[in-house]
């Protein structure tokens, strides 16, 4: 809402770096921190895992490919 009062021009709007200088950005509790980071380091190794699992399956239909 900040910006949006603070943005200049009319057909392409847009604000100036100048203007996110000492912007203050709010930051959630520690305790909330610590959850988001939780979730994200659980997200991380379902990507992992489904990558190894992707990776897997290209190996097993290349062999069979390549034995057709």
């Amino acid at each position: 809402e900040i910006i949006s009062k603070q943005k200049l021009g009319n057909t392409m709007p847009y604000i100036k770096l100048g203007m996110l200088k000492g912007f203050k950005i709010p930051l959630p509790p520690l305790n909330v921190q610590r959850k988001i980071i939780k979730q994200i380091k659980v997200k991380e190794k379902i990507v992992k895992r489904a990558k190894t699992i992707i990776e897997d399956a290209k190996k097993q239909i290349s062999k069979i490919l390549s034995e057709v």
